[in-house]
This record gives structure tokens, C-alpha cells and sequence, in this order.
């Protein structure tokens, strides 16, 4: 064991300093790691998430996402919508609105719970064309649809006498 002072006194055991500096031949420790091209989420699939975003906004809230994740297929029996909610708040922490940076660490969040990897959870949601509306369709009321038609209310009461 080799003995190394820092300026606060000497310590035993200490291997490296913080930058990996102190012992010749080591390489320097890192904190960051290099960025890589598979790291950087497919430009369509950030088209997508801007579509589910509400208005100009560039972020979305854990609704939104939690349609998202629904709309894109991602949601399923490994993936539940117990789990949005979870991915969500771990990336999220105290902020209530997700951003792309944000929404890149999310996809690997969601991949490692699907236990499978990013491009293929990019690719389910490649499937999406943006967010699915489903309404219904009122049906017909003769009194009501009738009343509107008719050019004033004398006419319903007419016909009803």
C-alpha cells in the first residue's frame, strides 16, 4: 500500500486521485462517458413525441406520455401502465413535464423494464402515427334533431299537437 497526500494530509490506500493523475502509466478516470451514435434517439421517433405534445409546448406532462406510451404500442403485459407512471417520475423526479433530453433517457428506461433494447422499442414506435382520437358518434334524437332543423320552435309544438 502506497501513501498519497492530496493537501488535506496523507491517506493510506488511495490508488488514483480524483482526475486518475496521481500515478503515472494509469490512464485518467472519466465521469462522462464518450457519446456514441446508438445512444441518440432516430430523428422520426422525436417527430412522433412532438406530435403528443400539447400546442406549441415542446414537453409533455405523465398524461400525455402515459397516451404516448399507449398510442405506440409500448404498453402491454411487461410493460403496464403502472410502469409509465414509474419511468416517468424516476426520470422526471420533481419536474412535472418531459422534455426530448428527458424523453431519450425514458426509452431506456422503457427498454431495460421490456428487457429488450432501444431500437426495438424505437420501432414500435415508428408504428404510431401520432396520437389516436376516439370519440363517439351521437346518435339520432327525433325531438331534439328535429327541434334544430326547424326553422323555429312553433313548428315542434305544432306537430306535437
Amino acid at each position: 500500500e502506497k501513501t498519497f497526500t492530496d493537501g488535506a494530509g496523507p491517506r493510506r490506500g488511495m490508488t488514483r486521485g480524483l482526475l486518475g493523475d496521481d500515478l503515472p502509466g494509469l490512464p485518467p478516470l472519466t465521469r462522462s462517458r464518450p457519446s456514441s451514435p446508438s445512444s441518440q434517439v432516430d430523428p422520426r421517433v422525436s417527430s412522433i413525441f412532438q406530435t403528443f405534445c400539447s400546442g406549441a409546448a415542446s414537453d409533455i406532462d405523465g398524461k400525455g406520455f402515459a397516451k404516448f406510451c399507449k398510442d405506440s404500442g409500448l404498453v402491454d403485459r411487461q410493460f403496464t401502465p403502472a410502469d409509465v407512471d414509474i419511468v416517468f417520475a424516476e426520470v422526471m423526479g420533481q419536474s412535472r413535464r418531459m422534455a426530448t433530453a428527458q424523453f431519450e433517457e425514458a426509452l431506456k428506461k422503457i427498454a431495460g423494464k421490456k428487457k429488450t433494447d432501444v431500437r426495438s422499442v424505437e420501432s414500435s414506435i415508428l408504428g404510431c402515427n401520432g396520437p389516436s382520437i376516439s370519440a363517439t358518434v351521437v346518435d339520432y334524437v327525433r325531438l331534439h334533431d328535429d327541434f334544430i332543423d326547424r326553422p323555429t320552435a312553433q313548428g315542434v309544438s305544432r306537430s306535437m299537437a
